[in-house]
């Protein structure tokens, strides 16, 4: 007599066939609850999204760039003033900024010293008073953020950066 289809079935799958199979639909779950929280999430244009500058590149040496996208990019050249006053020359390429802003955070005390300026007119010099910040060490050590606006989005790049303390004040240029 033939053998019914129900009565001996046998899985031709090995069982380390299923447990990948189940990892692998777990891993498409995730990603897209990942995704549509990325993507329909409050508001992801209020929080930047941060690009590093280019790798051994020094603002005060020059102009340093991140790139954004396909075809486009942001950057910073930095220069301290004899003023005290360290000036930000902002760059954008394939982009319409609506808003910068440069903010300098002192990493020595964990950021309780934050100094901001913000610019709506597009690529203008950006300036941060530096001259009333004082020294416990040879050094003080700053991050340097520049954020930029977009009507799409919001995005940053940073530099860390060392500047030269003599008798408790920062030294106000080379």
């Amino acid at each position: 007599m033939p053998e019914l289809p129900g009565d001996a079935e046998v899985d031709a799958r090995p069982p380390l066939l299923n447990w990948l199979i189940g990892v692998t639909l777990v891993t498409i779950v995730a990603s897209c609850i990942y995704l549509g929280n990325y993507y329909l999430g409050e508001n992801p244009s209020s929080k930047p999204v941060w690009y590093s500058l280019s790798l051994f590149c020094s603002p005060l040496a020059g102009t340093c760039s991140a790139r954004t996208g396909v075809s486009a990019s942001i950057g910073m050249r930095l220069e301290r003033m004899n003023n005290g006053t360290l000036v930000a020359y902002p760059s954008t390429s394939g982009m319409n900024p609506s808003r910068m802003v440069l903010r300098a955070t002192n990493l020595d005390d964990r950021g309780a010293r934050r100094r901001e300026v913000v610019s709506t007119q597009g690529e203008s010099p950006l300036r941060l008073d530096m001259r009333t910040e004082s020294c416990s060490r040879s050094r003080s050590d700053w991050r340097i953020e520049l954020i930029v606006t977009t009507p799409v989005r919001t995005m940053g790049t940073w530099s860390d950066m060392a500047l030269p303390c003599v008798e408790g004040r920062l030294v106000q240029s080379d």
